[in-house]
């Protein structure tokens, strides 16, 4: 299923991540692998020019480096997180990667 993300970041799913649906578990498996509190986050890392996908835990002390996250995915005791592709904005999701692109170039 491809949930309306189109364009930019589709592309750029597929190039990072071969296609949606590995991208789709690597994000799942990261945000369900946190124990306790935490995120799953998809973001850009400017220097790479790449998506990345990050695992966040106990905010106080694990963020991302040189990275801008796209849409967050929270995690708490082992929340569903299939959950999350049917609840996700793609068209904030595409305007949010835009905005991040363009500032990188």
């Amino acid at each position: 299923m491809r949930y309306g993300l189109d364009g930019a970041p589709r592309a750029a799913i597929d190039e990072h991540f071969g296609a949606f649906v590995a991208f789709q578990k690597h994000l799942t498996a990261a945000t369900s692998g946190v124990r306790g509190s935490g995120w799953g986050v998809p973001a850009y890392e400017p220097p790479g020019d790449r998506l990345v996908v990050e695992q966040v835990y106990v905010h106080h002390g694990n963020v991302g480096m040189n990275t801008t996250p796209l849409p967050v995915s929270r995690a708490w005791e082992h929340a569903c997180a299939e959950r999350l592709w049917t609840l996700v904005n793609w068209d904030d999701v595409a305007n949010q990667f835009a905005d991040v692109t363009s500032q990188a170039g």
